[in-house]
């Protein structure tokens, strides 16, 4: 979509935005962009036209002109297209990234990092590898405090993190067991439930006493260590800021069904870690069917004005940990106190 007067410039997706757009509705390969636009600066007149895909010649002697597969001209060693984000498969093949043999692609939800599994060659480990898109930038501070004041206990080990082709990267340790996603747990498995609160919890509480927010809980992000016991750490802090206020404002990366309310507009509190745990919980509850068939946006309006779409029928005290995590006042919802509660069989008050 191209504007005129007045327009936002989306600094995530690099498109003009109409002022009407609160959130940016640009559309790529079927993931939108997301990106909040309402601290944006507002500018007037006739935007600067898109940059077309440069054309190759043949039997010119240029060089050849490399395209992604949605057509934008993209570089040798790309392994993302910096127009779109479309994955690059067949440039990663022995590939390396700041010095990280690319083994292969790692499947990944959202539009502003791709994963890879790699292996550094001095010693032979094997990790993975985000590398986070052109204008998605993690904030260094927060790696800082994940090295030196969060137990690893909580997270996926951070072995390195820095800059590589004008783009921000970080290697964290290899979990072999997946995410929370291939758990599957059933809604009737109240023990393996409060076993994933509990150790969600803990990591939540850890990140409260530093001053960390992550702001993009989800699913896909909560990584097994182990099965039995339980043990699940946490990852994916492109979106992480450290803050010691109750509420600040600045926009998050990207917008997915688990970000709560006040994020949505570019709060910034650590109860919206909260909400995102409610949310994970709600999908394994429904089994994914509250989920189904949405259109993401319209499904962050409705939360937005309507809260989220809590089932009848649930058991009453797995309904009280949603209704207490899910609330739509930040100021009133269960944090960990409410919560250590919760697991210990009291009922804090909704």
């Amino acid at each position: 979509m191209s504007t005129a007067n007045p327009y936002r410039l989306c600094p995530k997706c690099k498109s003009h935005r109409g002022v009407e757009e609160f959130v940016c509705a640009n559309e790529s390969s079927g993931v939108l962009c997301h990106w909040v636009l309402t601290n944006e600066e507002i500018h007037d007149g006739q935007p600067d036209p898109q940059p077309e895909a440069a054309q190759g010649s043949m039997g010119t002697g240029e060089a050849q002109v490399l395209h992604c597969p949605n057509g934008h001209c993209v570089s040798e060693g790309d392994l993302i297209c910096p127009e779109c984000n479309a994955e690059l498969q067949s440039l990663t093949q022995t590939h390396e990234i700041a010095g990280w043999v690319v083994l292969s692609q790692l499947h990944t939800e959202g539009s502003v990092r791709s994963r890879y599994r790699v292996r550094r060659p001095s010693d032979g480990r094997e990790a993975v590898l985000t590398l986070y898109s052109p204008g998605a930038e993690p904030d260094t501070t927060v790696y800082d405090a994940l090295k030196k004041r969060v137990p690893r206990d909580h997270i996926a080990e951070i072995l390195e993190f820095g800059r590589w082709d004008e783009r921000a990267y970080e290697v964290a340790e290899e979990i072999l067991l997946g995410s929370l996603v291939s758990l599957a747990i059933e809604p009737s498995d109240t023990a393996t439930i409060c076993r994933v609160v509990e150790e969600i919890g803990t990591a939540l509480a850890s990140f409260m006493n530093v001053g960390l927010r992550h702001r993009s809980l989800s699913p896909d992000k909560i990584l097994v260590r182990s099965r039995d016991p339980l043990d699940v750490v946490i990852s994916g802090f492109e979106s992480g800021r450290l803050s010691d206020l109750d509420l600040d404002i600045e926009s998050p990366l990207e917008l997915t069904r688990y970000t709560a309310p006040e994020a949505i507009m570019g709060g910034v509190a650590s109860a919206s870690d909260w909400w995102g745990l409610g949310m994970i919980l709600l999908g394994i509850l429904t089994r994914e069917d509250c989920f189904a068939g949405i259109n993401e946006r319209i499904f962050l309006i409705h939360v937005f004005a309507n809260g989220a779409p809590i089932p009848t029928g649930l058991e009453p005290r797995l309904e009280m940990l949603l209704r207490g995590l899910l609330s739509v006042d930040r100021s009133r919802r269960w944090q960990w106190k409410e919560v250590r509660a919760w697991l210990d069989g009291e009922s804090p008050p909704i």
